[in-house]
């Protein structure tokens, strides 16, 4: 989008839509990326145009932000307070996980949580303060994700994340600190999020056809290779705690 668009969700979304149907087959991709990251359908967007009405709740966070991430500047977000206006960045592109978040900042529910994210309700200094705290936390993430094209294609991510490795060992002089952390806090907030579910579809209380829909939708593969290489990563990272845990580590890849 060339020129940014200031309005409320309502209007900003209704041009969004109106120049995704002008562009035809080009816009395929991006609109089954806009329905699937609203966990919506093509019927419910299509009522909510025929009624003239907006989602509530949670959706509503995501289509404000996802709105806002596409170049549109949005009336409501643009009434919050900075902490705020970020919590709900996170949480909508579910770097954060909401009932996680009303827990840690001690507000009532998740109902409560997308109330002051709607701008409807206020916090207290205290739980503010931890909002802050939680923002300050995931700064880095924030500004990656902010950065980053919404609608970009999986393939073309994997593509790039590839090219960015081999750039890595080309370059003598990479300026790798800054990235680093980057990516370690963004590790840690992607686990921050998988452990929990991973704790959940391992308990007794998911069904067993549940679990292998998982694996099956998911595959077997990714699962394996996943597990070997964070086995790995972990061995990495105690390794790059301290210089003699780094010692350790070589000494024993020097024995293989």
């Amino acid at each position: 989008m060339k020129n940014r668009i200031y309005g409320t969700t309502k209007e900003c979304f209704w041009h969004y839509l109106s120049e995704l149907s002008e562009k035809g087959k080009e816009s395929e991709d991006s609109r089954k990326f806009f329905i699937d990251f609203l966990g919506s359908s093509q019927r419910t967007i299509s009522d909510w145009l025929a009624h003239k009405y907006l989602p509530h709740g949670f959706v509503l966070i995501k289509l404000r932000y996802l709105l806002e991430k596409e170049g549109y500047q949005i009336h409501e977000l643009g009434k919050l307070s900075p902490s705020i206006r970020d919590l709900g960045w996170l949480i909508a592109f579910g770097h954060l996980d909401a009932n996680q978040v009303y827990q840690a900042i001690g507000v009532d529910s998740c109902n409560r949580l997308y109330s002051v994210l709607h701008g409807q309700r206020g916090i207290s200094k205290e739980r503010m303060l931890k909002v802050e705290q939680i923002v300050a936390t995931h700064r880095e993430l924030i500004e990656l994700t902010k950065t980053s094209n919404a609608l970009q294609n999986q393939s073309v991510q994997i593509e790039k994340i590839e090219e960015k490795k081999e750039n890595i060992k080309s370059v003598p002089n990479w300026p790798i600190e800054q990235e680093m952390t980057s990516l370690l806090k963004a590790l840690e907030s992607n686990i921050f999020l998988l452990l929990p579910r991973l704790e959940y579809i391992l308990s007794p209380i998911v069904p067993v056809a549940q679990r292998q829909k998982i694996r099956d939708f998911a595959g077997r593969q990714l699962l394996f290779d996943l597990s070997n290489k964070l086995d790995y990563c972990v061995t990495l990272l105690n390794a790059a705690c301290s210089e003699k845990t780094r010692e350790l580590f070589q000494q024993s890849q020097n024995k293989k």
